[in-house]
């Protein structure tokens, strides 16, 4: 050993020092991916916006600690998150339910939840690269090909994937940040609409047009839709909340031609993008 700290090899040359861990040190075990508490809410995410576990259905802990094959600990960190995403309500020595959103606070939620999307899609058309442009698009014809399959759970999955290319292409993290707040809360409702056919036709239609009027970086337009696309109106109609009660929770269905909902959601969307100045059939060809 040099007075420098160096080391000297067998040949006698010196060489740098060599900080070696003792024999008894082992080395940690690669962090998991998702811890069990992550993992549980998650599938506690799924079952609520599929409607598998219903607005105000109370959570048996003992039954979902059987069923995941996880302790109490871990399945109540994953009810705080699911609490703070808006989608849980823990009430101290009760337990916990979903929330069952109010008409009024469903409202006021898509108020903003449309103001936010439609600036960000006015953004994005700013401002995406080609890439983000290209890549909206394929997805859309993704979401149209699941329509067509009636494949709701995957429809949903991709559709949220493309709110969350326009949120990202629109560049502004403070408006993502505000963006995630609030549309926890209203998952299940997005998600539950697509239950009654005429809203799910419409529904890709928007999406059709929203892909084309980033594409061609028309922000206007983008945002015209977009906040269209989120009317509160067309979510919380009585005719929806009927229908939605009657269709089964996540039902698969294959849809033949663009059904014509009959308070009219269909007809009108098409009018409002033929205004919007998208190719769209003409009054007459519609079935």
């Amino acid at each position: 050993m040099t007075e420098d700290g160096g080391r000297t090899t067998d040949d006698g040359r010196e060489g740098e020092s060599v900080l070696r861990p003792p024999s008894s040190v082992v080395a940690d075990p690669p962090i998991p991916r998702r811890t069990l508490h992550l993992e549980a809410a998650a599938r506690l995410r799924r079952a609520i916006v599929a409607g598998r576990l219903a607005p105000g259905t109370r959570i048996k802990e003992l039954e979902l600690c059987a069923e995941y094959g996880i302790s109490r600990t871990p399945l109540r960190e994953a009810l705080r998150l699911l609490a703070a995403e808006g989608l849980v309500r823990i009430v101290p020595n009760r337990g916990a339910s979903v929330v069952a959103l109010s008409p009024t606070d469903a409202q006021h939620a898509f108020q903003v939840i449309a103001a936010l999307e439609a600036e960000a899609a006015a953004l994005a058309a700013e401002r995406a690269g080609a890439a983000e442009r290209r890549e909206i698009a394929g997805l859309t014809a993704e979401l149209a090909a699941r329509w067509r399959e009636g494949a709701l759970e995957a429809y949903f999955a991709l559709n949220e994937k493309i709110h969350a290319r326009i949120i990202a292409a629109a560049r502004n993290p403070l408006l993502a940040e505000l963006h995630g707040r609030v549309n926890a809360r209203l998952r299940p409702v997005r998600f539950q609409a697509n239950l009654t056919e005429g809203r799910w036709r419409a529904a890709v239609a928007e999406h059709e047009a929203l892909a084309a009027a980033v594409a061609a970086a028309d922000g206007p337009a983008a945002a015209a839709v977009a906040r269209r696309h989120l009317d509160h109106r067309l979510y919380l109609t009585p005719r929806w909340r009927e229908e939605r009660a009657r269709a089964p929770a996540g039902r698969r269905r294959r849809l033949q031609g663009p059904p014509v909902a009959a308070d009219g959601l269909y007809v009108d969307i098409l009018d409002e993008l033929a205004e919007l100045g998208y190719p769209v059939p003409p009054p007459g060809e519609r079935r």
